[in-house]
């Protein structure tokens, strides 16, 4: 996401006029509109915008050869892609009262949130990379929409001189194109447990508001886990209460104390 943002950023720069090095992007050849429509306007250099992240994000890892340093440069440049396939063409009307007589397009870099929603959907089904001892790479799949899933076997019969004969037609294996697709070379801790190697307490014990909607951070059924919680007197709680108005002019109370029921997680 870092690295589609810096080139949304600076294709609008360079759109705005801000960087002197860049300006709009060149014009589309063709008027795929039609005859009342023309490209026109400043269009987001998206290409150079692309170029600037590149150079600026990943000079660093390019000099390394170790997995992490890959992964993060593939990485990188799908968070590019995400930019580039959502471009959005843009129209402005022109005419008496709005008639739109003609209209005049750019070309225009999506908005932040159109390009993290469609790199969240990549993340669902991100793959994981292992690297062996012997340097070669074997990619597998998980959290796909498709794991699990079981295809028929499809059998046919052909008469081709054996009658009553069955044919089943052989699976040709295709190599999937990783080109568009998130990486990872590791999982990534579960902060349910405790783990001391990593020095995460985990959520055992830990308070949450049991009030709260689900989705909320700090509510009981995003910090348990699915254990569930319980209910507990964590500490005697000392308040003013019964205060009163005596003349004149002060407000005298007593000191109450009450038992603080707290939701800690199981």
């Amino acid at each position: 996401m870092i690295s589609a943002g810096v080139a949304i950023a600076v294709a609008r720069a360079c759109s705005s006029g801000i960087i002197s090095e860049c300006g709009c992007e060149r014009v589309p050849k063709g008027a795929a509109g039609g005859p009342r429509w023309k490209w026109a306007g400043c269009s987001h250099n998206a290409r150079y915008g692309v170029k600037f992240a590149r150079t600026f994000l990943d000079v660093a890892e390019s000099q390394a050869e170790d997995i992490r340093s890959r992964v993060n440069l593939h990485n990188n440049q799908v968070g590019r892609m995400a930019v580039t396939s959502n471009m959005q063409i843009k129209c402005k009307c022109h005419g008496m009262s709005g008639s739109c007589e003609l209209k005049t397009c750019w070309r225009a870099t999506p908005d932040y949130r159109t390009v993290g929603r469609a790199l969240k959907e990549k993340y669902n089904v991100a793959v994981l990379v292992d690297q062996n001892n012997l340097g070669r790479k074997s990619i597998r799949r998980f959290n796909s929409i498709n794991h699990g899933r079981r295809r028929q076997k499809q059998k046919s019969s052909m008469n081709r001189g054996w009658p009553g004969k069955q044919w089943t037609p052989r699976r040709t294996k295709h190599k999937r194109d990783l080109s568009r697709d998130l990486l990872y070379y590791q999982k990534s801790p579960d902060f349910c447990e405790k783990e001391k190697s990593l020095d995460l307490p985990g959520t055992r014990g830990r308070r949450c508001n049991r009030t709260a909607i689900a989705s909320a951070p700090d509510s009981c059924s995003a910090l348990c886990c699915g254990r569930g919680y319980d209910l507990v007197v964590r500490r005697q709680k000392v308040e003013r209460c019964n205060c009163k108005f005596v003349w004149c002019c002060q407000v005298e109370c007593q000191m109450c104390s009450f038992e603080e029921w707290v939701s800690v997680c199981k």
